[in-house]
């Protein structure tokens, strides 16, 4: 594989990456629209106390453990929210430069090598070239690919 190649699939390796955080995010809006819709019932059943409202509000939780639960996922939806925006923040400089840190030796240019000598004898750690960035610490991406991925990241950018 030549270098912008593998430059290229480690762009698209991190937007998917960014699309699994994002649907980790929306999950985290289903899970606090469940538990709203669920209040309901609890709210009808207390506006108009018919045995149908009650048995439907019967399983539902305390308000108190159902706030508390929507407040832990806000917290969390934050936090997301966040990660999310740095993510996108880094795609864009990664597209703006057309270079990715190589995923490989995560930017040192150098990987671990082991080598057992003789059985029971401590094994040698020696520090090798990266394979994949030819020791940069970074992958070049393709002028296609990052033509493609700049339009992309132009509509992520204003979610930040």
């Amino acid at each position: 594989m030549s270098d912008p190649v593998k430059g290229d699939v480690a762009l698209v390796n991190a937007l998917g990456e960014l699309a699994a955080e994002i649907d980790n995010y929306s999950r985290t809006f289903t899970s606090i629209s469940e538990r709203l819709k669920k209040s309901i019932f609890r709210f009808n059943a207390v506006i108009e106390p018919t045995s149908e409202n009650k048995l439907k509000a019967y399983n539902i939780p305390p308000m108190e453990v159902v706030g508390s639960e929507i407040e832990d996922l806000a917290v969390r939806a934050k936090d997301q929210s966040n990660s999310i925006a740095t993510s996108i923040n880094m795609m864009a400089n990664i597209i703006r430069t057309s270079i990715i840190k190589c995923p490989t030796c995560k930017e040192k240019g150098q990987v671990a090598r082991q080598s057992v000598i003789r059985e029971g004898i401590q094994p040698i750690i020696s520090m090798d070239r990266c394979p994949d960035c030819k020791g940069k610490g970074y992958l070049v991406i393709s002028e296609d690919i990052t033509r493609l991925a700049a339009r992309l990241t132009e509509g992520l950018v204003k979610i930040t």
